[in-house]
């Protein structure tokens, strides 16, 4: 792709945030891309055009009869034709993307990180720096067009199956954009880069905290994205850009394919537009730092992080009084306090506190018939958190009724219990059986393990933290049973060997392997049950230097699950 056709993607960028109107460009000066792009979108919307003077650049590609030839004629075609169906059919779950094989659709992306990649303060020729501006719109153009089909998370559904399994679908066009993004290292105040892509790389590590193969790839995702946007505000946010794809599409489709005047109105660069996503961004960033530092054992990181997420939050209420703000007041609260059990003498009474004032926030969300809304999921940890609170530490039984209530209302907010929508339907499920489990009612236990067992693996990666929680539920109820035989084949085909890397997994698989020991033993097999009773117990000891007097022979499963979970450790 060469300097012309850098410039044309540029003017194609002008027709509003389409893949389609880049890939129409592309495949008119490449011929490569055009045995990649489905016909219906290289000569969609052209043909009634008659080519009204010789081609621009013939010395280089040759025109199809079928290809216009003048390349204004052809953007005053395809603006008064098509711009707003190409911005519906790019906001459409990247439809075009999906028809191309991987091959074509990685060549893309590449060709467009290459030419950026060339705008280094070395080896860039007179002629290639001279175009640099227009191959940093190349750039933008892509993060806006990634943006324009990225399934961004709401206040409460990061965990949302379709959302998740749409990320994993086109992450690939979100890594392209990172990459270039390296390519660009100083050069980066100069690109004027468009902001959404740090939205991108917040909600992308949010994305993979529990996806334990993608975690290393995205772990520095946020922190990445705090040191780029205070390194761009040095110079105020004049070398900024936003760029909203969703507002131009709603303004595009209210108006006749003749009538863009409206357009002209539309100013991203005011001022306070600016401030409030770049805030909003720029907290973000430090909530994914936080949440990231809560499951990989650093709670000093974590409360650095929540803390300043909380202050940004109250400083863009205070602002600008946002709707969304306000509610996400609730699961900073949530956090805050998940980081107060997180320390070495965990603060009970503080992280209680806190757990109260997100459920009463939660109150908020409810429709005023006291339903959850269509499509809309609870934010269950709180009430979670408190209800293992009056279990393990004692108080009022309210606390776990208060809690199982707000499951039924979640399980049940679009009428039918049995449809799972997220992964937060799961733990809803499995927090439930284990309550019950703490009260003696064993088989409700084992019904509501099995049943979030079987939406898990549904809504989860197989390998996933919250498929082996579930799994470990199960494996308990079984035990009780006497059922030896169930709990070692669930644990030996349910324990993932790469769990290593943080605390929060290595105490996961401790608990694992201790049951696995014991349901080896009680079925007779005491060499094998012995050997991983210590494997399980040399981990603990790794976790828990400190720990006096322990006994792996006479320990519960009270005495596993303080190693699990972030409240007892």
């Amino acid at each position: 792709m060469d300097i012309a056709t850098d410039k044309l993607v540029l003017r194609a960028r002008q027709q509003g945030p389409s893949a389609e109107a880049i890939l129409k460009v592309m495949s008119l000066l490449d011929p490569e891309m055009q045995q990649g792009v489905p016909e219906e979108v290289l000569f969609a919307g052209v043909g009634k055009f008659q080519a009204s003077s010789a081609p621009v650049y013939t010395n280089e590609y040759r025109y199809d009869s079928r290809y216009p030839q003048d390349m204004d004629d052809f953007f005053i075609e395809l603006r008064c034709l098509e711009a707003a169906r190409l911005v519906h059919t790019t906001l459409d779950r990247g439809s075009v993307f999906n028809k191309m094989n991987k091959a074509h659709r990685d060549r893309i992306w590449d060709r467009i990180g290459t030419r950026v990649a060339q705008i280094g303060e070395h080896g860039v020729s007179e002629a290639e720096y001279e175009y640099r501006d227009d191959l940093h719109e190349v750039f933008n153009t892509a993060i806006a067009l990634v943006t324009a089909v990225w399934p961004f998370a709401g206040i409460c559904d990061h965990n949302d199956t379709e959302r998740l399994n749409k990320m994993a679908e086109i992450k690939y066009l979100f890594l392209s954009l990172v990459k270039t993004l390296a390519f660009l290292g100083p050069a980066v105040k100069q690109a004027r880069v468009d902001i959404q892509l740090f939205a991108l790389m917040n909600d992308f590590q949010r994305m993979t905290i529990f996806h334990q193969r993608l975690r290393k790839t995205s772990q520095c995702f946020a922190k990445l994205s705090q040191e780029f946007l205070e390194y761009l505000r040095d110079d105020g946010y004049e070398t900024l850009r936003l760029v909203d794809p969703y507002s131009w599409a709603k303004l595009a489709t209210n108006y006749p394919d003749d009538d863009f005047s409206a357009l002209a109105v539309m100013d991203p660069e005011v001022d306070k537009v600016h401030h409030f996503k770049y805030s909003k961004i720029l907290s973000d960033s430090h909530r994914y730092q936080g949440i990231t530092a809560l499951y990989t054992g650093s709670h000093i990181t974590a409360t650095r992080h929540l803390g300043k997420w909380f202050d940004m939050l109250l400083v863009r209420i205070s602002d600008y009084d946002d709707h969304d703000d306000k509610m996400t007041l609730a699961v900073a609260y949530n956090y805050l306090g998940m980081a107060m059990m997180r320390k070495p003498t965990p603060n009970v009474e503080g992280a209680k506190k806190l757990w109260i004032r997100a459920c009463k926030k939660m109150e908020l969300w409810e429709a005023p018939e006291g339903r959850m809304p269509p499509g809309f999921s609870i934010f269950p940890y709180p009430y979670a958190n408190l209800a293992l609170l009056a279990a393990y530490y004692g108080g009022p039984v309210s606390l776990i009724d208060r809690y199982l209530q707000a499951v039924v209302k979640s399980m049940n907010r679009n009428g039918d219990s049995s449809v799972p929508h997220n992964i937060e339907d799961g733990l809803n499920l499995v927090w439930s059986g284990n309550i019950y489990l703490m009260r003696g009612q064993h088989d409700l236990a084992y019904h509501y393990h099995k049943k979030g067992l079987d939406v898990l693996k549904e809504t989860c990666l197989k390998d996933s933290v919250e498929v082996s929680w579930a799994h470990y539920r199960l494996a308990v109820d079984r035990f009780n049973r006497g059922e030896y035989e169930d709990v070692i084949s669930i644990l030996s085909s349910s324990t993932p060997r790469f769990w290593k890397e943080t605390p929060y997994q290595r105490a996961q698989k401790a608990r694992m392997l201790w049951k696995l020991g014991c349901a080896e033993r009680a079925d007779g097999d005491l060499d094998f049950g012995r050997q991983t009773g210590d494997e399980a117990l040399q981990l603990r000891r790794e976790l828990l230097p400190d720990e006096r007097d322990f006994s792996e022979p006479d320990s519960t499963d009270v005495d596993w699950e303080k190693v699990v979970f972030y409240m007892y450790r």
